[in-house]
C-alpha cells in the first residue's frame, strides 16, 4: 500500500515540512501530505531523514518502531547536569506529560534553534501554568486539542499540539485532574489530519519541573545568548534596557532562578504579574530560592508599617482636577484645558522630585514637594516661566490643604518610607532585611522618589547585615512610560552610583513576540520622537531586530459616523482576544462615545502588560496629527513634554496585538488619515471600509468551543489587571458553553471547568473592587458560588462565601469570625488565584478587628479569637502583621473581660498572648481569690508592691516577711510580731486549751482583739 508524505513524516516522527524538504533535496515529487509516494522514493527518503540525525561520530539512531510494538525508544534524559543544579520547588500548576514524538522532534538536528528555544518557554508555561500565553483550537477531526504556535517561516507554521485532562482527545487516558498531555509539533496545514492520543504511559514520559531548572540540551535552550549573559553577569547593578517584546521580564524571571541559597525580593507593577511572577518562581525556581514578590505599591505599605494601599491613577486623577476647579479654576493660564497634563508635571516634578538629598541641581526638600526656586529652575526652561510659574502655585497650594498624599500617593508616600528608613531602618526594612537580590520589572513608571526608596533600601539592607548592598536588577523602557515619572535611565544611574556602586547596561535588541509588521511599525514609532529636541527624547536604540518570522497584518479603517463607531466597538466586545486601545491616559469626550462604550476601549495605561491576538488602536490619526501640531509649533517646552506623552502612549498601543492591529479613525480630516499613512509607510498597509473589517472581525464561522478557548485565554490575562472586562468575558464564555444535557452544547470537560473557574474568579476579583455595595455582594458573591459549583470546584465556592461575608457589613460577629477561620482552614485546597484572595480579606478582616473590634456577648470574643489564632498560625509567616493584629485583638477582648468582671475569661486571654500581661494577670487572680498565683503573676511582672499585697492574703506570712525585707517595707516588724505570734501559736499545746476556763478564754479573745485593734 503506498505511503503518504504525512504517514512518513508520522512514522519518523518528524513534521511534513521535514519531509518535504528532504524530498526537494533528492528530487522527489512531494508536493501535500497527502501525497502517495513511490516505493523507491520512499526507500531513500526514509534513508536520507535517518541519516541526517546521526550526530558527528555517534552510532546510528534506532530506526522508529514499528505500529505495534511493544516498545518506544526515547532520547536518553542526561540528568547529570540537572542534578548539579539542585532541587526546584517543583508546585508546578500542571502535571506534564510529553510524548515521544515531541522528544524526537527537539532532539532532532533539523529543528531550528530558534524554535527549540520557543517549545522549551511553552513547556515552562505549561508547568507554571497549566496554560500558554497564545491558544488556538484545532476543528475538524483534531476538534479537542490545543495548538500554541511555535513560528516558523513566512508565518507561524508550527505548531505545538497539547490537550489538558478532560478534553475529548485524552478523555479516556487516565491522567491526573492537572494532567497535560503534550502531543506532537506539526505543521500549520495539519489540522485536517486526525491525531491519536497514544497510550499513556508507554508512549509518554511525565517532565518534572527540575528539567527545566536550568538550560539542559535536551529540551533546548529557552533563554538566547544576550539573556543568559545578563543574567549571569557579575555586576552588583545591572539595568536592562529593552524595546517592547524584547524578553525583558524573562531574562529578570532567569536571574532571579540563579540566586541559589539566597533570598530576593521582586518587584513588579500590578497584581497580575505579581500572580504571573509567584507561580513560575513556585513551579521552576531552585527549592532553596527564597523570593518575596510584590508590587511597589505593596512594598512602601510595608515599609510604612501599613496595611492598606491606596489607588493611583483614574481615582487620584479625577480626585484632582475637582480640587483643581473648585479653588484654582481662574488661575490656570497655560495649562487651561489641559489638567492631565498638569497632575502629570506635578505628579513626576513637583512630587516626584522631592528627595531629601541633594541630587544634580536640586537642594533637599523640607517638605513633600520641591521648593518653589527650586522647581522654578528646573522646570522654567522646558516648560516656560508662566506654566511653572502657575504649576508651582498650584503644588504650593495642594501641600499647604493637606492633599499631597491624597492626590499623588505613589511619590508623597515614598517620601514618608524614606523617612521612616531613615528614622528606624531596623523596623522599616525588617521584612526584607536579609534580602541578597532586589529585582525591578516596568521600572520606567516610578518617580525619582520611589526609586531613592529602592536604592537606600538596599543600602540599609547592607548595613544592617554589615555587608555589601544587594544586587539590584532594573529592567524598563524610556519609551514605554505610563506612568507620569519622567524616568530616564541616567537618573537612576546617578541614584545608584552614589549609593550602590558603579552599574552596567544590556541592550536586548531583539523583538521575539510581536509578528514582522507589527514590529516594524512598532520600529517605526519611534521617528515621532524625532520631532523633538534630544533631551525630550527616551534613550536607547531607535529599533529592534526582528527575531520572529510571522507577517501579521496592519489595517487601517476610518469611521464616517458615530453609529459606525458604535458598531466598530460591539464588533469588538464580541470579538474574543481582541481589545480597543485609546492611545492616552483617558478616553476623550469628543470622540463622543456613549458611556456603556467608553467602559469597552482600554487606554494606554490600562492596556500596559497585555497581549490581544486582535487590537484595535482608536483615534490614532487624530493623536498623530496632534503629535505633529506640536512639533511644528515649538513655541514651548511644554508642547515637547505633551508631544513626549503621546509619542509614548501611541508606541504602547500599537504593542499591544499579537496577530492583527486595526488603526480606527472617525471622521478623520485629510492631515489626520495622512499621518496614519505616514506612519504606516515601510509596512504593508491593508485599508478597509468598516462594514469590510466588520465582516473580517466577524467569527460567524467559529465553533462555540473554539470560541470559548479564545474567550478564557483573553479572560486569564485581564484577572488582576481588569476585573470588569475580565467578568464580562468570562460570562461570554459561560454563554456560549450551552446546555450541558444539550447535543450543541460545547462538551469538552477540561474548557467547561476552565470557563466556569474564571468566571468565579473574575466575579471575586470585581466584587473585591467594590466589596461595600450590597447588590455586590448579592450578585457576584453567590454568581461566583455558583460558577465554582459548576466548575466542580467545592472548596473555591465555599472559600467565596467566606470571602464575601469578610466583607459584608451587619454580619453577626461570630458568624463572620467561624468563617474567616473556615476560610483559613480552605487555604490549601484553593485555586491559586484564588489564594491572594482569601489572604488578602484574611488579613482586611484581622486588621479590622484590630483596629474597630467592640467587644460583644463571650462566643463572639471567643469566636473571634480562634479565627485570628488560626490566622496568625497559618499566615504569620509571609505576614507578620498578623501576630500583631492577634495581639492587639486578644489584649481587646481580655480589657473588655476585665471590665465586666470575667476574670476567669480574661484569664483564658491573657495567658494566649506571646508578650505576657502578667500584671493583668495578676490582678484577674486576685479578684478571682488566689493570691499565690496572683503573688507569681506580680514577681513576673516585676511589680513587687503589688505581690506583697497577694503575699499577705497567704495563711502562712513567712513569705511576705521576705519580701518586705528585701524591700525593705514599712510593715516588716509589724510581719516580724506576726510571725512570731504564728510560731508561739503554733506551739501550743491543744489539750492545755482544755484545761482553761471559759473567763481566762475570754480574757484571751479579748487580749487578741485588743492588741489588733487599729490605732487611731
Amino acid at each position: 500500500m503506498a505511503v503518504t508524505v504525512g504517514e512518513l513524516a508520522r512514522e519518523l516522527h518528524c513534521t511534513s515540512n521535514d519531509v518535504q524538504r528532504a524530498a526537494r533535496t533528492l528530487g522527489i515529487a512531494a508536493k501535500t501530505p497527502s501525497y502517495k509516494l513511490k516505493s523507491d522514493d520512499l526507500r531513500r527518503l526514509r534513508e536520507h531523514i535517518l541519516q541526517a540525525r546521526k550526530p558527528p561520530d555517534a552510532a546510528p539512531l534506532p530506526s522508529p518502531p514499528e505500529p505495534g510494538a511493544d516498545e518506544h525508544l526515547l532520547p536518553e534524559r542526561d540528568v547529570s547536569v540537572r542534578d548539579s543544579v539542585g532541587e526546584v520547588n517543583g508546585q508546578a500548576a500542571a502535571h506534564l506529560f510529553l510524548h515521544e514524538d515531541v522528544l524526537h522532534w527537539i532532539a532532532q538536528d533539523t529543528t531550528e534553534p530558534r524554535l527549540r528555544r520557543r517549545a522549551n518557554l511553552v513547556l515552562r508555561h505549561l508547568l507554571a501554568f497549566g496554560r500558554t500565553t497564545i491558544v488556538k483550537a484545532v476543528r475538524g477531526p483534531g476538534r479537542g486539542w490545543r495548538r500554541t504556535p511555535l513560528g516558523g517561516n513566512q508565518g507561524q507554521q508550527f505548531y505545538l499540539w497539547w490537550a489538558p485532562a478532560g478534553a475529548p482527545p485524552v478523555a479516556t487516558l487516565p491522567l491526573p485532574a492537572d494532567g497535560v498531555l503534550v502531543r506532537a509539533v506539526r505543521h500549520h496545514d495539519e489540522t485536517s489530519d486526525p491525531l491519536s492520543p497514544g497510550g499513556l504511559p508507554e508512549h509518554y514520559i511525565e517532565l518534572h519541573p527540575k528539567e527545566l531548572a536550568n538550560e539542559p540540551a535536551t529540551y533546548g535552550l529557552a533563554f538566547n545568548s544576550d539573556q543568559r549573559e545578563i543574567a549571569g553577569s557579575t555586576s552588583a547593578v545591572r539595568f536592562i534596557k529593552g524595546h517592547p517584546g524584547s524578553g525583558k521580564t524573562t531574562t529578570l524571571w532567569l536571574a532571579a532562578s540563579l540566586i541559589e541559597g539566597q533570598r530576593g525580593l521582586y518587584l513588579t507593577c500590578n497584581a497580575r504579574l505579581v500572580a504571573d511572577a509567584e507561580q513560575y518562581f513556585r513551579a521552576l525556581g531552585p527549592r532553596s530560592l527564597s523570593l518575596s514578590v510584590l508590587t511597589f505599591d505593596r512594598l512602601i505599605a510595608g515599609l510604612l508599617g501599613e496595611d492598606e494601599v491606596p489607588q493611583r491613577g483614574d481615582p487620584a486623577v479625577d480626585a484632582f482636577i475637582r480640587a483643581v476647579r473648585a479653588d484654582h479654576w481662574g488661575m490656570l493660564g497655560p495649562w487651561q484645558g489641559r489638567l492631565h497634563e498638569l497632575y502629570d508635571e506635578l505628579h513626576a516634578h513637583a512630587v516626584g522630585r522631592a528627595l531629601p538629598v541633594a541630587w544634580r541641581s536640586l537642594p533637599p526638600s523640607d517638605g513633600p514637594i520641591v521648593e518653589r526656586d527650586a522647581y522654578l529652575a528646573l522646570r522654567h526652561d522646558v516648560l516656560g516661566k508662566p506654566a511653572a510659574r502657575v504649576a508651582a502655585t498650584i503644588a504650593e497650594h495642594l501641600r499647604d490643604a493637606g492633599l499631597i498624599e491624597h492626590l499623588f500617593p505613589g511619590p508623597a508616600r515614598a517620601r514618608r518610607a524614606l523617612a521612616r528608613l531613615g528614622e528606624n531602618p531596623a523596623r522599616a526594612a525588617r521584612h526584607h532585611a536579609d534580602i541578597d537580590c532586589l529585582f525591578i520589572d516596568e521600572v520606567q513608571d516610578l518617580t525619582t522618589v520611589e526609586l531613592l526608596v529602592l536604592v537606600r533600601l538596599c543600602r540599609t539592607v547592607g548595613q544592617l547585615q554589615d555587608r555589601p548592598p544587594p544586587t539590584l536588577l532594573a529592567a524598563g523602557d524610556e519609551g514605554q512610560t505610563v506612568q507620569p515619572s519622567d524616568f530616564e535611565w541616567g537618573h537612576l544611574a546617578d541614584l545608584t552610583a552614589s549609593e550602590l556602586g558603579r552599574r552596567k547596561f544590556f541592550e536586548l535588541p531583539g523583538n521575539v513576540r510581536s509578528p514582522q509588521n507589527l514590529a516594524r511599525l512598532v520600529n517605526a514609532s519611534w521617528d515621532l520622537y524625532r520631532q523633538f529636541a534630544k533631551a525630550e527624547r527616551p534613550r536607547g536604540q531607535a529599533s529592534a531586530t526582528i527575531e520572529e518570522a510571522a507577517l501579521g497584518r496592519i489595517i487601517y479603517t476610518a469611521c464616517r459616523s458615530p453609529d459606525e463607531l458604535h458598531d466598530l466597538i460591539a464588533a469588538f466586545d464580541t470579538l474574543p482576544n481582541a481589545a480597543l486601545v485609546y492611545p492616552g491616559p483617558r478616553v476623550p469626550a469628543e470622540l463622543g462615545l456613549r458611556p456603556e462604550a467608553s467602559e469597552l476601549v482600554l487606554t494606554s495605561r490600562t492596556a500596559k502588560g497585555l497581549d490581544f491576538q486582535t487590537v484595535g488602536v482608536l483615534g490614532i490619526g487624530r493623536r498623530l496629527h496632534e503629535l505633529a501640531a506640536l512639533a511644528e509649533g515649538g513655541d514651548s517646552g511644554l508642547a515637547a513634554v505633551r508631544g513626549r506623552m503621546i509619542a509614548d502612549a501611541v508606541r504602547v498601543a500599537l504593542s499591544r496585538a499579537t496577530e492583527t492591529l486595526v488603526l480606527v479613525d472617525l471622521l478623520p480630516e485629510p492631515a489626520e488619515r495622512y499621518q496614519a499613512h505616514l506612519l504606516c509607510a515601510p509596512i504593508d498597509l491593508m485599508e478597509m471600509e468598516p462594514d469590510e473589517l466588520l465582516a473580517l472581525l466577524r467569527r460567524d464561522e467559529a465553533e462555540a468551543a473554539e470560541l470559548v478557548l479564545e474567550f478564557t485565554n483573553e479572560v486569564e490575562a485581564l484577572l488582576g489587571v481588569h476585573p470588569a472586562r475580565a467578568y464580562r468575558r468570562a460570562l461570554q464564555a459561560t454563554k456560549l458553553l450551552g446546555d450541558p444535557i444539550s447535543p450543541s452544547a460545547v462538551h469538552d470537560q477540561a474548557l467547561w471547568t476552565q470557563a466556569w473557574t474564571l468566571r468565579g474568579i473574575a466575579a471575586l476579583l470585581l466584587f473585591r473592587a467594590e466589596p461595600e455595595a450590597e447588590e455586590r455582594w448579592g450578585n457576584l458573591v453567590a454568581d461566583a458560588m455558583t460558577a465554582f459549583r459548576q466548575a466542580g470546584r467545592t472548596a473555591d465556592a465555599d472559600a467565596a462565601l467566606a470571602i464575601g461575608s469578610l466583607s459584608r457589613p451587619g454580619l453577626e460577629l461570630s458568624y463572620v469570625a467561624v468563617q474567616a477561620e473556615k476560610l483559613v482552614s480552605l487555604l490549601p485546597q484553593l485555586e491559586r488565584r484564588i489564594d491572594p484572595l482569601a489572604r488578602e480579606a484574611i488579613q482586611r478582616w484581622c486588621a479590622t478587628q484590630a483596629r474597630d473590634l467592640a467587644p460583644e456577648h463571650p462566643m463572639s470574643q471567643m469566636a473571634v479569637v480562634n479565627a485570628v489564632r488560626s490566622a496568625a498560625e497559618h499566615l504569620g509567616d509571609r505576614h507578620p502583621e498578623m501576630h500583631a493584629h492577634r495581639e492587639a485583638i486578644i489584649q481587646k477582648m481580655a480589657d473588655a473581660a476585665i471590665a465586666d468582671h470575667r476574670d476567669r475569661d480574661a484569664l483564658a486571654l491573657l495567658q494566649t498572648l506571646t508578650e505576657r500581661r502578667h500584671d493583668l494577670e495578676g490582678a484577674c487572680h486576685e479578684r478571682r481569690g488566689d493570691p499565690a498565683a496572683a503573688a507569681n503573676s506580680y514577681e513576673q511582672a516585676g511589680d513587687h508592691t503589688a505581690m506583697l499585697r497577694a503575699l499577705r492574703r497567704l495563711p502562712d506570712p513567712g513569705q511576705a516577711l521576705a519580701l518586705a525585707q528585701r524591700l525593705g517595707h514599712d510593715d516588716v516588724r509589724a510581719l516580724e510580731w506576726l510571725v512570731r505570734f504564728r510560731e508561739l501559736m503554733s506551739s501550743f499545746d491543744p489539750g492545755l486549751a482544755a484545761r482553761l476556763t471559759d473567763e481566762e478564754r475570754r480574757w484571751v479573745q479579748t487580749l487578741c482583739a485588743e492588741t489588733l485593734r487599729p490605732r487611731k
